[in-house]
């Protein structure tokens, strides 16, 4: 029988291929989880394509606390880790990030339309989805490449899943927000463990493809109206409410499924189901 780390290699191999094969990622994009025993450490593959992650070897071990490995190696790290790092540093019960640039999502992180949960599997995108402008917070000498290269710049995202935007306040359990836009860049979501974090990556891009294609249809349906063009009704706030707290017990029967379909795509391998 597999060990809590063993089975959690496993399917964090899985959840790769799975944010891969549902457009999350491309080669491009990373997930991570905390370490089973050690809340101090975390894990992801080294700097690799999310659908090519194959086995234990392929993961690192890192400090949460700074983002530097927990044992030299080889290979290559993903610059971007310190996005990781920070939020797991500040919120206690957060235990799986994943990172991407999804293009169904990206509109929402460049223009001023607000990305909000407009079908009933999203509430947990909340009364408003926080956006992340690294521009703000660049130094002097900083190349603007708008990556997450260090601790500073990770612990201001993480500030924008809380409501308490101090990149120095105490850890907290679980923040406020679930989802945060990242300007021109992408979005980060974070969930309790891998099912919920890829539930949520997944039907973070599902609702901005239904949103854009209603704010589209809203516009051809009224091309002389622009007070209706802008009319998309989304969740109300007792429907995000309760729709969240509904979905948190489904998160099974989409992870089962998709570990099928992946499974059966050619990219697909998982050297610790051996």
């Amino acid at each position: 029988m597999a060990t809590p780390l063993k089975q959690l290699l496993s399917d964090l191999i899985v959840a790769n291929h799975i944010i891969y094969s549902k457009g999350v990622v491309d080669a491009f994009g990373h997930i991570s989880v905390r370490h089973p025993h050690d809340p101090d450490t975390f894990i992801m593959s080294a700097n690799m394509a999310p659908a090519l992650v194959s086995s234990e070897a392929d993961f690192i071990h890192y400090r949460v606390s700074d983002g530097s490995p927990v044992q030299e190696t080889s290979s290559k790290h993903f610059i971007e880790r310190f996005i990781h790092s920070e939020i797991f540093k500040r919120y206690s019960e957060v235990n799986c990030v994943v990172h991407s640039h999804a293009e169904e999502v990206l509109p929402y992180a460049i223009t001023d339309v607000k990305l909000r949960p407009v079908f009933h599997m999203t509430g947990f995108l909340g009364r408003e989805t926080p956006i992340y402008d690294i521009e703000a917070t660049y130094q002097t000498g900083e190349l603007h490449d708008l990556l997450v290269k260090d601790i500073r710049h990770g612990a201001t995202l993480a500030s924008c899943f809380s409501t308490r935007h101090s990149t120095s306040g105490s850890a907290t359990p679980l923040p406020n927000h679930n989802v945060v836009l990242m300007r021109r860049h992408g979005f980060t979501v974070l969930g309790r463990n891998i099912k919920e974090a890829v539930f949520r990556a997944v039907f973070t891009l599902k609702n901005a493809k239904i949103q854009t294609t209603s704010h589209m249809l809203q516009l051809a349906a009224h091309p002389n109206n622009a007070s209706l063009q802008e009319a998309v009704n989304g969740l109300s706030v007792q429907q995000i409410t309760d729709s969240s707290a509904t979905t948190q017990g489904v998160y099974d029967r989409p992870w089962d499924l998709w570990v099928v379909e992946t499974r059966a795509q050619g990219l697909f391998k998982n050297k610790m189901l051996r």
